[in-house]
């Protein structure tokens, strides 16, 4: 995992992270029989929603600024682009397009920064132990896990000193880099600035809302009955307003628990409409699926019954592969 020569000397951390023997989609980018590439249909649930649609700019842009700071025979092929044809379709599930929760989690920078390095710390201690077989965070480069750890007893240790936690400083103090703050819609709004849907990608989005009216106000609260974590989150959104950082009125009480329905259906100022049916499907346009009574952990699996969950999944790659292949030239 290359982050970028770049990137890695401006935000402080290691350049490089886990190394993956075997890629999930061996011949991805390659010839067919018929000299076509290729392709892969991504989906993107949660921050998903801005780490697919960079990749895509990667893809097909690759990264001027790396191009420009890092020796040619260094440089990664992912940061050269031209892979314009790669991808088939991006579908997002409750994509974080920008939400009002990390505004309020951030707003008191030094409640935000305490609350990171405790995490920080929680989290750099258990790194290289087996509770990543529970939950990986997939920061070796922040110095939180070893690169190499798989888990086990072997090589099981204490990941706390002096270089680890500096590198973990650098992620506590960053406001980019750091999804705390890339979470919230004014940081969104400048690292997705410029990135736009291609015209040879179908897209399609499905989110939710798990919020109800409170009367005589203009705020919502979580439906009774909502994942607890996710009512939690949905009762502070459902009353949070800042002008000044973007979340001007009620039109962001809507949510589902984490997302703002405001911003879920689509990446917001992109093209998009509303699906009809299978006639409406177009490339290069998000086709947004009416906003369902659902919380935002609904999409990976909670409290929804086992099989209505895998067909929604059958459905979504059923239509993406049903749909014509289109290559840039």
């Amino acid at each position: 995992m290359d982050y970028g020569k770049v990137h890695s000397e401006k935000f402080g951390h290691k350049r490089y992270g886990h190394t993956y023997d075997k890629p999930l989609v061996p011949d991805w980018g390659k010839l067919d029989a018929e000299g076509k590439i290729k392709k892969i249909n991504l989906i993107g649930h949660s921050f998903g929603s801005p780490t697919t649609r960079t990749l895509i700019e990667l893809l097909y842009n690759g990264s001027e600024e790396e191009r420009a700071g890092t020796p040619e025979n260094e440089l990664s092929d992912l940061f050269k682009g031209g892979k314009t044809n790669w991808v088939h379709s991006c579908t997002l599930l409750a994509g974080c397009n920008g939400v009002s929760l990390a505004v309020q989690f951030t707003e008191t920078p030094n409640a935000c920064r305490r609350t990171l390095t405790a995490g920080a710390a929680l989290f750099q201690a258990n790194g290289n132990t087996p509770f990543i077989k529970i939950y990986d965070f997939k920061m070796p480069h922040w110095g939180i896990t070893d690169p190499d750890y798989k888990g086990g007893l072997k090589g099981m240790k204490w990941n706390l000193n002096s270089e680890n936690w500096k590198l973990a400083k650098n992620f506590i103090n960053a406001q980019e880099d750091n999804i705390a703050y890339e979470l919230g819609w004014p940081t969104y709004k400048r690292m997705t600035e410029g990135y736009s849907p291609k015209p040879n990608i179908y897209y399609f989005t499905y989110s939710g809302d798990t919020t109800m009216p409170i009367e005589g106000s203009k705020e919502r609260r979580a439906i009774p009955g909502t994942f607890k974590p996710m009512a939690l989150f949905a009762n502070m959104e459902g009353k949070y307003t800042n002008p000044a950082l973007g979340i001007p009125d009620e039109t962001w009480f809507r949510n589902d628990g984490l997302v703002n329905t405001i911003v879920a259906p689509h990446p917001p100022g992109e093209p998009f409409k509303d699906w009809t049916g299978e006639d409406c499907i177009e490339p290069g346009i998000w086709i947004q699926f009416p906003v369902e009574q659902k919380h935002h952990m609904s999409y990976m699996g909670v409290g929804e019954p086992v099989f209505s969950y895998y067909t929604f999944f059958f459905e979504i790659m059923k239509r993406a592969c049903s749909l014509p292949t289109i290559d840039m030239e």
